[in-house]
């Protein structure tokens, strides 16, 4: 029976392209092997991840390096990690040979690829999110970014986030009275949302009256995708497939969110409030976009020159070109702001509230604190500490539930 030649030329070129990946994978895996680092022997698909995730980073981490030694080589699928403990290295790294060392790590692809374009037009705002930046663009972004936080900035926001917690409140009262279980996780990330949403992007949300706003869902799916650890670990191992893993990420999203993809939906209504600001000024609120669309990197002396109230010499700006944000790094940005604030202060909350429910006995020193305060009728001392942020510092006797509710996050 012959064979037709046709197949014998496709299974030849099969055969010669598995060789091709087989050779180019072990070459990939024997990058500490060549430069005489040591570390565990990787595994020809997983690398060491699967030891990773079975005993922890933490656990892995302390017996390698009692195995072997403070500098060691290891593989989180096929990308290669140096693990460095010699604390006069990291010195010499971090500080030194810092400019060499600033890139944030690639892991798996963020960004849309071209083609994908058509179809998720994505890639602008994961180009130019924070963390996917490199080099002199991540220096100028980061440092404006920073300034927009400013202490002063962040308090003169407690009042209004004060109003937001007063009706979160209410609803928890509303509960209680009705005898009904409370979703915590739930009514703290719809606190969060409402709170970030008015206060660094004007937006009037409300979704702790609204729990199927559509920001909320949208920024649910994000950090709730069904099958997103299994796309980390394929990328992580398989990083040539790393555009499939890419689209089935936001095809996932794409479905759960009933045709729209979550992070563009936040960055459209985004888009709106930018355009509405550029056009008409009476729009302007002092919040964290507005800081983000006037924020421009000065140097050093004219920021200490605007905090101590006095104007900048014109020597000290002369030939200083001014940065500012374009408008896909604000909307990009204020994505990163969006989601990283909702998840992690709802988070942290979460964890703050769990921890006073497991112990009553901080509970109640906490609570006699604040009691104390309400019976003695300090009126103008409570008002004082609620909305005049900067007298805080003057009195740290009334300190017990800040102290408290910080030292949470050491034991969870």
């Amino acid at each position: 029976m012959e064979v037709p030649v046709g197949n014998i030329l496709a299974y030849s070129i099969l055969l010669i392209l598995l060789y091709i990946w087989i050779r180019w994978r072990k070459s990939k895996l024997k990058v500490f092997e060549n430069h005489g680092i040591p570390g565990p022997t990787p595994h020809f698909l997983f690398g060491n991840i699967l030891e990773l995730n079975e005993k922890g980073p933490e656990r892995c981490h302390a017996d390698w390096i009692a195995k072997y030694g403070k500098i060691v080589g290891f593989y989180h699928g096929m990308k290669p990690i140096l693990l460095v403990a010699d604390p006069d290295l990291l010195k010499k790294i971090f500080i030194k040979d810092f400019p060499l060392f600033c890139n944030r790590p690639e892991g798996v692809p963020l960004r849309v690829h071209s083609f994908l374009d058509y179809i998720i037009p994505a890639s602008e705002i994961m180009d130019n999110l924070l963390i996917n930046l490199k080099g002199e663009h991540w220096k100028k972004v980061r440092s404006i970014l920073s300034s927009t936080f400013s202490a002063n900035k962040l308090k003169g926001m407690i009042p209004a986030v004060n109003q937001v917690c007063d009706s979160a409140l209410s609803i928890l009262q509303e509960k209680s009275r009705k005898g009904e279980v409370i979703d915590m996780q739930n009514i703290l990330e719809r606190l969060t949302l409402d709170i970030i949403s008015a206060q660094a992007f004007a937006m009037n949300i409300d979704s702790l009256n609204d729990p199927d706003d559509p920001l909320l869902r949208s920024a649910k799916i994000i950090f709730d995708l069904p099958f997103s650890s299994k796309i980390v670990f394929f990328g992580r191992c398989f990083p040539e497939l790393g555009i499939l893993a890419m689209t089935i990420n936001f095809l996932s999203m794409f479905i759960r969110n009933k045709g729209d993809i979550p992070p563009l939906k936040i960055t459209k209504a985004l888009d709106v409030i930018i355009k509405q600001r550029r056009s008409n000024l009476n729009l302007k609120k002092p919040d964290l976009l507005q800081w983000l669309i006037d924020a421009s990197d000065v140097d050093s002396e004219k920021n200490k020159a605007n905090e101590n109230g006095d104007k900048p010499s014109k020597s000290s700006i002369l030939g200083r070109k001014k940065q500012v944000l374009t408008d896909s790094e604000i909307k990009s940005n204020s994505l990163v702001v969006f989601l990283a604030g909702l998840e992690t202060t709802s988070s942290s909350l979460a964890f703050a509230f769990y921890f006073l429910a497991k112990h009553p006995d901080f509970q109640k020193k906490i609570q006699d604190e604040i009691d104390l305060l309400i019976e003695k009728k300090l009126s103008e001392l409570y008002i004082t500490l609620r909305d005049t942020p900067d007298s805080r510092d003057k009195n740290l006797r009334y300190q017990f539930g800040r102290v408290r509710v910080e030292k949470h996050l050491e034991l969870h």
